[in-house]
């Protein structure tokens, strides 16, 4: 149900196109909130956890089925699964939070669901809550190129090296 690849520049210009209060991307060649020609296919970076939220909200509303950044249990069982292609590309967000000391998380392993690390709403109220990415980015180090690699950011962080997949539910 995960995104076989991030989501690319050219999908998130079709949200940008229909959403006209999102804002774009930063710092990653966006024009008249049309992706750079050369990135079409790439995965779209540059964006915020509460931005790959509304893409996952927006498409939700398109589809008819509903759709979710995944956790980090689910991105690691397809990971280790060899269901995602293109890791290592960009870092990718997940729904989990990290907790709010950047040195220490609230929710480490082992991994429980029922913790109260997926809850959604509490970043959309505390923007100081850290949610996890998962992956690392092309020019990471080789020591940190590995599928159980975990990283926290500031929710309002976009930096260039960061995308995101969607997830689908199974119903709506």
């Amino acid at each position: 149900r995960i995104g076989q690849t991030p989501v690319t520049y050219s999908q998130y210009a079709v949200f940008l196109q229909q959403v006209p209060d999102q804002e774009m991307p930063q710092k990653t060649g966006w024009f008249n909130r049309k992706p750079p020609a050369d990135k079409d296919n790439h995965p779209v970076t540059a964006v915020t956890w509460h931005d790959a939220l509304a893409y996952c909200t927006w498409l939700s509303a398109q589809t008819g089925r509903r759709y979710r950044l995944p956790t980090e249990a689910e991105w690691e069982k397809a990971a280790r699964a060899s269901l995602l292609a293109a890791v290592g590309v960009v870092q990718e967000w997940t729904q989990t939070i990290w907790g709010s000391d950047a040195q220490q998380p609230t929710y480490a392993y082992p991994y429980r669901r029922d913790d109260g690390r997926e809850r959604i709403e509490a970043s959309s109220q505390d923007n100081r809550l850290f949610r996890v990415y998962r992956g690392w980015k092309a020019d990471d180090k080789p020591e940190n190129a590995r599928i159980s690699r975990r990283g926290r950011s500031e929710t309002k962080s976009a930096p260039a090296w960061r995308g995101f997949r969607a997830w689908a539910s199974a119903c709506r």
